[in-house]
């Protein structure tokens, strides 16, 4: 066989072991808009196996955020009452963020018996203050200042011992205003700016402070009434 006419037909044989589209399939490819490439028409179809990294939970924060001016706030106008909401959240996060087995409503009762332990907590969490410090300061001015106003309230005149129960109760509030402001910083949000605004229980609260705040002065100013 000469070898001129040997070639092409070596050629097909190969083409078609290669399963190359002849010339009248190239022409249908190039109408239906395809491409007559023999690695496009054998290329598997492409799967997008690409996803989204579903996002991590955002983690609950380990303790009760407030701003420093919000919390000074509420604490003078509700005569102190105040601090006992204040642990009870702290105490409550705290649970949330341990999963522990402990009761926020009665530690906030007893606040004095876990004071040491939350301040510690906070600093611990990177609040960064002396926790010891000041959480050995409130227990003290919280227990002189209960035993004063039992002292005074024996007395049926507005007196030295009472006024001196107003100031140390208020009192208490500076080591809470420090270990709140370590808290804020524990939780990333030094100002306490996603607890800064001031809801309708706020107002309520602080309304019914001020009417204690009025008896009070009341009790100071007017004479006591004979029997």
């Amino acid at each position: 066989m000469p070898l001129r006419s040997a070639l092409p037909r070596a050629s097909r044989q190969l083409c078609r072991a290669a399963h190359c589209p002849s010339s009248a399939d190239r022409r249908i490819l190039l109408r239906m808009g395809q491409s007559p490439d023999i690695s496009e028409v054998y290329r598997p179809p492409a799967v997008d196996v690409s996803w989204e990294k579903p996002s991590a939970p955002t983690a609950l924060p380990a303790f009760y955020v407030v701003s420093p001016t919000k919390f000074v706030i509420l604490f003078v106008c509700t005569t102190g009452i105040y601090q006992l909401y204040w642990f009870y959240r702290h105490f409550r996060q705290a649970k949330l963020a341990v999963r522990d087995d402990s009761w926020p409503v009665a530690r906030a009762i007893f606040a004095i018996f876990f004071t040491h332990d939350l301040f510690r907590r906070i600093n611990m969490a990177g609040g960064y203050f002396n926790a010891d410090t000041f959480a050995t300061m409130y227990v003290i001015l919280a227990i002189v200042a209960r035993i004063i106003d039992r002292v005074s309230s024996a007395s049926e005149t507005f007196g030295v011992l009472d006024l001196l129960g107003i100031v140390l109760g208020l009192a208490t509030g500076m080591p809470l205003f420090t270990a709140q402001k370590a808290a804020n910083r524990a939780c990333g949000d030094p100002e306490g700016q996603q607890n800064s605004r001031f809801t309708l229980a706020n107002f309520g609260w602080c309304g019914f402070g001020m009417l204690m705040w009025l008896l009070v002065l009341a009790g100071a100013l007017l004479p006591a009434v004979p029997e």
